[in-house]
């Protein structure tokens, strides 16, 4: 069943029904999926088209974008905080000695991947950065607390230079009383 401008439903034998796009890339005809009926309805489905139709404008494959973001969404999901938390510390190694090595290491497994260890990074928040800031604090280890800020800060610059972060932290809002 067609639609306009290229955009048709498609019906395959056994039922399943999709939203797909034709266009020219180049000097081939191509198809793009848009997504399945029901869950997308005919609005929605248009927005996406025109979507692809301004890529198309700019001189961009649709399809090749619709992959490139489907490939960054899965590697924010993987980039967890102790991943980035280890190759950040890897990269720092050769810089530091051995003993401030250690005590970054241990400061980083006691006070924040039991938290935040396992989570992508992307889903933190500065709420529960500043909680974990502010444990610290409570027993009595105010310098360790500045410390472990920059730490942290340093992993989500990390992040965001590797575009698996949209929105940077606000690390204003993470100061409190003591620093």
């Amino acid at each position: 069943m067609f639609d306009s401008k290229g955009l048709f439903l498609i019906v395959s034998p056994a039922g399943g029904k999709s939203w797909r796009f034709k266009y020219r890339f180049g000097e081939r005809e191509r198809l793009l999926t848009l997504g399945k009926f029901p869950e997308l309805g005919l609005v929605a489905v248009r927005e996406a088209r025109t979507k692809a139709a301004e890529l198309l404008a700019q001189g961009k494959n649709p399809a090749i974008e619709k992959k490139k973001v489907k490939l960054q969404r899965s590697a924010a999901a993987e980039a967890t905080f102790r991943k980035l938390g280890e190759e950040w510390l890897a990269d720092m190694e050769p810089a530091w000695s051995i003993a401030n090595y250690k005590r970054v290491r241990n400061r980083l497994e006691r006070d924040l991947y039991p938290q935040f260890g396992t989570m992508p990074v992307g889903d933190i928040g500065s709420e529960a950065i500043l909680r974990a800031l502010r444990r610290i604090e409570a027993r009595g280890s105010i310098e360790t607390a500045k410390r472990v800020r920059g730490y942290v800060h340093s992993i989500f610059k990390r992040a965001k230079v590797e575009r698996l972060v949209d929105l940077p932290i606000s690390w204003k809002s993470m100061r409190s009383k003591a620093y």
